[in-house]
This record gives C-alpha cells, structure tokens and sequence, in this order.
C-alpha cells in the first residue's frame, strides 16, 4: 500500500498527523520530513507504519494524545507519546469498550460513542502534563470507566475541542453542540 491513500485522518499538535488506511493500518506523518522520497524503516514520502494495531476510526486530543477503535468496537490508547517519542510506543487497550466512534479532547476529556449510539464520558482520567515533563503515566491518562452521559438519545459521530465543547451529529442528521464542563451532566442543544 502506497501511503497517500487514506479513509480517516486527524491531526496532533506539533505537525503530526495520524491516518488509517484502506487496509485499516495506521500511518503517522511528521510534516517536517514530509520531502522524505525514500523507504527506511517502513517510511515512504514521509509517512510511518504503525505495525501493531489495525483502527477504524482514530482522533487526536492533547498534547498529541491518540485513541482509536479497532473494528469490534474496542478502544485504544497510544503509549508513550512524548516530545522525544511523538508516535508514541505501543497500544493498551481502553476496558470497558463497545463503541463506533471516539474523540479525545484538547483538554484532556474522552468521549465515545457507544454501539446504540449513546454519549458516553470516560470518568476517572487525570490531569494532564505537558509530555516533556510526563508525571501521570498512561494507564492514569486513559481514566477508569465509561459512564453514559445521556441516555435515550442516539448520534451517529461525536467531535471534541480545546475547551471540551463537544460536538454531535445524531441520527436525523442534525447537529447538537454539548456543554460538557460538567461531563456527567452534559447539556445538548441542536444548532
């Protein structure tokens, strides 16, 4: 597979940008060394194989933070993403999951969608550190369970940003900006 032919991309700070392949592989780009034209070491024009974990669907949140889902809906973590080690070292699998989509957001809240497509807020993460001077360690990062936020209601994707606004697109369609401050007490209105 030719990297450049891609179904899902997000991207981290720092400029990397994590992507999923038609194969459900996942590639990583550095955009300074995008110029790279050789293979070394599974890189091609830039970009680099993760080889452990196949995802469906992945996003990118703090300090370059990556969560992903592997097509059983199982969520996953990306270890070890520090300012040395930006792609991170390995995957843990996140306990609890069965979801079809997932966003992890710039201030370090994570949201799933689970199967029924039920808003559900991961409960018990940490606080974050800046990656150069890691305090917390991974497994404190991916907190301790899924909690549903809002039952009864049912979205198709969810999307968080940098002050844990988070954003829904449900199954009519429609689009539902949350006020997720108060996780737990998520508050939704359609816009």
């Amino acid at each position: 597979m030719v990297p450049g032919w891609m179904q899902y991309v997000s991207t981290a700070e720092e400029g990397i940008v994590w992507a999923i392949d038609v194969e459900y592989d996942v590639w990583v780009l550095e955009t300074g060394s995008i110029s790279t034209a050789e293979i070394i070491r599974n890189q091609e024009l830039g970009w680099t194989l993760i080889e452990e974990q196949k995802l469906v669907q992945l996003d990118t949140g703090f300090n370059g933070y990556v969560v992903g889902l592997s097509d059983n809906g199982a969520a996953h973590w990306r270890n070890g993403i520090t300012v040395a080690t930006p792609m991170g070292t390995s995957w843990s699998q996140i306990e609890g999951a069965d979801g079809s989509d997932i966003t992890l957001c710039g201030n370090g809240e994570m949201f799933m969608l689970n199967t029924e497509g039920a808003l559900m807020h991961r409960a018990g993460v940490q606080a974050y550190s800046a990656p150069e001077s890691i305090t917390l360690d991974d497994a404190q990062r991916m907190g301790t369970e899924w909690e549903v936020d809002m039952e009864g209601q049912s979205y198709q994707h969810v999307s968080c940003g940098k002050n844990g606004q988070t954003w829904l697109v449900a199954q009519d369609l429609s689009v539902h900006r949350c006020d997720t401050q108060n996780a737990m007490n998520a508050r939704c209105t359609s816009v």
